[in-house]
């Protein structure tokens, strides 16, 4: 396969940046073999879900207790962090910016999947999804963030696990680690320059970046200069991760009632990607599962969302209830202390079937 040949028969054109609507189609300069064909049709769609799934506005409106974003107040007003900030956090984990390191024409380029970066961003997913279910190498930073959250070593962004996770614990404290970077960047802890290597305290969240010369503003800001904007994103970030934890084909839930009526979330397994059918996949991410747990008082993300806002507008350090809020949602049942992530994921509902080819519009 000839991915320059893909790369330019696709057009990208956005149609509306107010709804993150696009629109792409494959031209027709250049006639392309079925295979070809279905890989960027395949590549098209992915672009497309990152933004046509209304399910993370949805409960994030919904923990905030508004119906629309232009009526919103986010009760964090007085430190500039505004709804469109927070909204921005939601899609930063399926379209986070980055820096093309590597690649004719990309070199140094930053990625926010504009309308003239789409080759580079497609270039981008193409060599990680070239390299999907293989093991990852020392120094996995040459794959773009995108690309390693959908794909590689950086799944967890999506409450998902990765190939290199011996076990669900595994997954389970790289989601909490990424978590508490996400609240106490919320909070403005650091300074935006603050090199990600120079964090006290985060041994295993700096070795993905180490070498990289990265800082927290790079990582949690689309103009790596605004300051309340990057706190927004960071919230609304940890708002999408957990969010992704009750969808089906990122986690297995089991909901526990207790005799006086009380509910608690227990996790069976976190799949992985590379293995899923995205038609699945796509399914389970638009589930509106959520309304009804929140309406009968089950865990979900709506509760979720309002409980770690609380805690935000009181300006309580992570220590002081956030974690054990985090926590909470991430309880591993007694089958998944004793069974293997690899194990677990081939046995995945959402896997694709034999004959089904590998398609990778996954969205959420």
């Amino acid at each position: 396969m000839t991915f320059k040949r893909v790369l330019a028969a696709i057009v990208f054109t956005a149609a509306s940046e107010a709804s993150f609507g696009f629109n792409l189609t494959l031209g027709s300069s250049e006639q392309l073999p079925d295979s070809e064909r279905h890989w960027a049709s395949s590549w098209a769609a992915a672009v497309i879900n990152l933004y046509k799934g209304p399910v993370h506005e949805e409960i994030t409106l919904a923990s905030l207790n508004c119906s629309a974003a232009k009526d919103c107040q986010t009760g964090l007003e007085s430190e500039g962090i505004m709804v469109d900030a927070i909204m921005d956090g939601i899609r930063w984990n399926d379209n986070p910016t980055f820096e093309i390191t590597m690649g004719p024409g990309c070199r140094n380029q930053k990625i926010k999947l504009g309308k003239n970066e789409l080759g580079c961003w497609l270039a981008s997913m193409a060599r990680a999804e070239a390299a999907a279910g293989k093991k990852p190498r020392s120094g996995e930073w040459p794959f773009s963030l995108v690309a390693r959250s959908h794909f590689r070593d950086m799944q967890f962004l999506h409450s998902m696990a990765s190939i290199q996770d011996k076990s669900h614990q595994a997954t389970a404290d790289q989601i909490l680690m990424w978590a508490e970077f996400f609240y106490r960047a919320s909070m403005g802890e650091w300074k935006l320059m603050t090199k990600l290597e120079d964090l006290p305290n985060f041994a295993r969240f700096r070795r993905p970046f180490r070498g990289t010369g990265w800082t927290v503003g790079m990582l949690v800001d689309y103009e790596w200069k605004n300051a309340p904007r990057a706190r927004g994103i960071a919230l609304g970030s940890l708002l999408h991760m957990v969010q992704d934890s009750f969808a089906g084909c990122h986690v297995v839930r089991r909901t526990v009632q207790y005799k006086d009526g009380a509910y608690a979330s227990e996790i069976d397994a976190f799949l992985r990607f590379e293995e899923q059918s995205s038609h699945k996949h796509s399914i389970e991410d638009a589930s509106d599962q959520w309304r009804r747990d929140f309406a009968d008082g089950r865990p979900n993300p709506v509760s979720f969302g309002q409980a770690l806002l609380s805690y935000r507008r009181a300006g309580a350090a992570w220590k002081e209830g956030p974690e054990a809020l985090v926590r909470s949602y991430y309880v591993l049942s007694d089958a998944a202390k004793t069974t293997n992530t690899t194990r677990q994921a081939a046995k995945s509902r959402c896997n694709r079937e034999p004959e089904e080819s590998r398609d990778y519009g996954k969205g959420a």
